[in-house]
């Protein structure tokens, strides 16, 4: 999914199919949910909801079943709340099933 990889091959080989794994799947859905946490965090500076966000750039990325205890919690705590990046996290679970 480099795109002077992919470049290449629309070059040189236009007819092969490209195939995505779930590696670079799951990779793309972690950044693009590291963005969405970032420029919520920013949007909601000073909001009740800051301390839901506060210092979890990690945990959107880390697997749920890596979670420690208290990591867990804090995951359950942001649960309550209708975040975009909680909803993002909850659809890249999704992501790992298909």
């Amino acid at each position: 999914m480099w795109k002077p990889h992919l470049k290449v091959i629309a070059e040189q080989a236009s007819q092969a199919i490209h195939v995505l794994d779930r590696f670079n799947i799951l990779g793309n859905a972690s950044k693009a949910i590291d963005v969405v946490r970032a420029l919520e965090a920013k949007q909601l500076k000073g909001i009740v909801y800051e301390p839901a966000l506060e210092n979890t750039p990690w945990l959107h990325l880390k697997r749920p079943e890596n979670l420690t205890d208290k990591q867990a919690c804090s995951t359950k705590e942001r649960l309550k709340y209708k975040l975009r990046s909680v909803k993002a996290c909850l659809h890249k679970e999704r992501l790992k099933h298909l």
